[in-house]
């Protein structure tokens, strides 16, 4: 017989073969995990290559007649795990095509020649006509006296030799596929938006066939949108808008994120429908979801770690913060096994030397640190992947045992990391995939002047992580936060403008990342912890001698702005069942009341002359500005009704950040597309009016947080400049990266 017509027992297709006699699965050199059901169904749709293959004839190969299982469940659980180990996709199929109600045809281009039984590789013999070969005569058997047996075995010893060699060389085998690169670019008409507090970072599903992140459209709003590796566009998951770092279900079928609107963690399924709140989350810092239907996330920035069913429920806490190291646990993400999980652990304060990357497992039986790392780490494929300084190591992991094995190596090009929140964004998946965006440390934003018709002037101070920026009352000198050491809180700095000098004025390791000017501009009144609580102090503008407490009511409250004649402060503070903006006396006395009786006010700021606050409140079922009068009570008991005297709308169609121009005649707020609007006002003894809002400038595209309420900004003196924090573009538009076949890098 010709050896080239006998069927061959490595069936290559893709970056896969298949070795029948063996029944294994491998890429790229590495053997895939794949139960012996779902190999034989490989083995049989393989043999009728380009067929179809009904339902009833695998049950027939794969089940006796004289079996009793529930056939229609097993064989679509072994076409689901063998789908998982190709990467196949039901939708846009690679290698396993599903005609519905009939079978299944297999569609890749193999390197077969010939066939052979069903029977006889589903049972992983070697064919007939092999056999054949080896015994010298088809169909009889090999009759061999003793004495020539042995002859015959010195003869083919020599064989025998070359052909162990030949099969440890495997010459015929095809050499290790490399990888391959390719780049997806923000969807048209968008911005990526992987970084910062509200960002949405790459992730890949388990099987590797899809990649969500989020996006920013040109009115601001974030959404998640998913991009199957075969295809070319990606897709927005309506319902997902204000969408924070999602991460996947095992199955690939759903996505859970963080919502901004109303701090919840939930899920939405990809074949359509509402999102679904599972449990409240108020910051959530990233999550995941195992096989055994448990998510792990971390609720908040200084939280531990919790974990409900992904049905919902009460979260129940899985590690414990030590406050001594550490102040926040994030990042989690389940092994392979569903208890193990690694997790990053960091400090908000000056000491960083325990951050690291720790392995911990749910039902909390240990916890070790596995690597020092400022950054969120990944497991795939028998690898740890985690940032070292700059740059991506990838280092042997040996699940049994927990341990890193072997030496660490560089993989990729550098990665964006976002020193804010400790995350790097790629990912890696357990099917040779990585994603990835090229870059380094992200730059922050940078103060920059505008006119009036958005047009760039200057800038003030270095690029860096800002917080709200407020100009004093002279307009000579910026108020803002910053953070000075990366990961830590930030610290209040004041820029004198015409000089272009920042001074730092806050050194300890509270969150001071906010403050207002005192109405004559010498002090400062910021919002810092104390006793467990954030309470209201005063410093020296200069930053000289120490801070005064001058508000503390027991609960977390912070300043707002000061009344012209510094009497009243306004400030946020607990709702206590009327508001959420409050006007406390200044002076020696707690007393305090309501600004309004109803809604949510926020953001307020008193006028000029003290005569007038506007506020934003979203009484109306969104967003709007409003002024009322500012009248103190006359009495210790008496609460400054805003009914009392009326109340004007000032946004047409849902507007933030109120901002009053320092001569009283006029009006600055920000729409929910981040289009800068003034409104002239007329005021006087007996009237208040308002003319038509009009529009100044769209500052959409230099937006720094797409998901915050509204742009952070503040007005010159004269009404003729604007600052702004800007965004450093880079990370907006940058390409993400994706690898396939990333493991044979690992073995040149």
């Amino acid at each position: 017989m010709d050896p080239s017509l006998a069927p061959p027992q490595t069936v290559r297709f893709g970056e896969f073969e298949a070795d029948l006699r063996a029944r294994e699965l491998r890429r790229g050199g590495a053997r895939i995990r794949l139960p012996d059901q779902s190999f034989h169904v490989l083995a049989l749709l393989l043999e009728h290559s380009g067929e179809l293959v009904t339902r009833e004839e695998i049950r027939k190969a794969l089940w006796a007649s004289d079996t009793f299982v529930d056939f229609d469940h097993g064989l679509n659980n072994a076409v689901n795990r063998l789908r998982e180990a190709l990467g196949d996709s039901t939708g846009v199929p690679r290698f396993i095509e599903t005609l519905p109600r009939r079978g299944y045809r297999f569609v890749a281009t193999t390197n077969r020649a010939g066939r052979a039984s069903a029977k006889t590789i589903s049972k992983g013999h070697l064919p007939q006509s092999a056999l054949e070969e080896i015994n010298g005569a088809s169909g009889q058997k090999s009759e061999i006296p003793k004495a020539r047996s042995r002859r015959w075995l010195l003869l083919a010893a020599p064989i025998l030799v070359s052909l162990t060699l030949l099969i440890a060389i495997e010459p015929w085998k095809s050499p290790v596929r490399p990888s391959s690169r390719s780049f997806v670019l923000p969807p048209e008409g968008t911005t990526f938006y992987l970084i910062r507090d509200s960002g949405g970072p790459v992730t890949l599903s388990a099987d590797g066939t899809k990649l969500a992140f989020v996006a920013v459209d040109s009115k601001g709003t974030a959404r998640i949108w998913v991009r199957p590796l075969g295809s070319l566009t990606a897709q927005a998951l309506e319902g997902t808008e204000g969408a924070t770092f999602p991460f996947w279900s095992p199955d690939g079928q759903w996505i859970a994120f963080f919502s901004d609107a109303d701090r919840k963690l939930k899920k939405i399924s990809l074949a359509g429908g509402p999102a679904v709140a599972l449990c409240d989350a108020i910051f959530g810092r990233g999550g995941s979801w195992s096989q055994q239907g448990i998510i792990l996330f971390s609720p908040g920035t200084q939280t531990g770690l919790h974990k409900i069913p992904d049905s919902g429920g009460t979260p129940m806490p899985v590690t414990e913060v030590d406050r001594s190291v550490h102040t926040s646990h994030r990042w989690p993400k389940f092994l392979p096994d569903g208890r193990h999980f690694i997790y990053l652990a960091v400090n908000h304060q000056r000491d960083a030397s325990q951050d690291g990357v720790y392995l911990s497992s749910v039902d909390r039986k240990e916890n070790k640190r596995l690597v020092s790392s400022h950054a969120d780490a990944a497991y795939a494929s028998g690898y740890l992947f985690f940032l070292l300084n700059d740059a991506l190591m990838a280092q042997p992991f040996d699940l049994e045992r927990g341990e890193l094995q072997g030496d660490q190596r560089a993989t990729v090009e550098r990665v964006v990391y976002d020193p804010t929140i400790w995350k790097a964004v790629f990912d890696v998946s357990n099917r040779g995939v990585m994603a990835y965006q090229m870059g380094g440390y992200v730059r922050g934003s940078r103060f920059r002047w505008f006119d009036r018709s958005g047009n760039p002037l200057g800038t003030v101070g270095e690029p860096g992580f800002h917080s709200a920026q407020v100009l004093s009352h002279d307009g000579q000198k910026l108020l803002a936060g910053r953070v000075t050491q990366f990961g830590h809180y930030s610290d209040l700095w004041v820029y004198d403008l015409p000089r272009g000098v920042g001074t730092r004025i806050t050194f300890d390791d509270n969150d001071v990342s906010s403050g207002i000017w005192s109405h004559d501009d010498t002090r400062i009144l910021i919002s810092a912890k104390g006793q467990g609580h954030y309470n209201v102090y005063e410093l020296d503008a200069s930053g000289a001698g120490s801070r005064r407490l001058i508000l503390d009511i027991g609960v977390d409250i912070g300043p707002i702005d000061v009344s012209p004649d510094g009497h009243y402060l306004l400030a946020s503070g607990p709702e206590q069942g009327r508001g959420q903006l409050w006007v406390y006396s200044i002076g020696g006395n707690s007393r305090s009341y309501p600004l309004v009786e109803r809604g949510a006010p926020k953001e307020g700021q008193f006028s000029p002359d003290g005569r007038w606050v506007a506020y934003t409140s979203n009484e109306s079922g969104r967003n709007e500005v409003y002024v009322i009068p500012f009248r103190p009570p006359s009495k210790p008991r008496r609460p400054a009704g805003a009914d009392l005297h009326g109340k004007w709308q000032i946004s047409a169609s849902g507007g933030q950040r109120p901002k009053w121009c320092r001569n009283g005649k006029e009006l600055f707020y920000v729409t929910p597309d981040n289009t800068l609007m003034s409104v002239s006002v007329v005021r006087g003894d007996s009237e208040f009016r308002v003319e038509a809002p009009r529009p100044l400038f769209h500052s959409g595209p230099i937006s720094p947080m797409p998901n915050a309420p509204a742009l952070f900004y503040d007005v010159s003196r004269d009404g003729s400049r604007f600052i702004l924090d800007v965004d450093t573009p880079p990370e907006r538009t940058a390409p993400i990266t994706l690898v396939e076949n990333w493991l044979s890098d690992f073995k040149r």
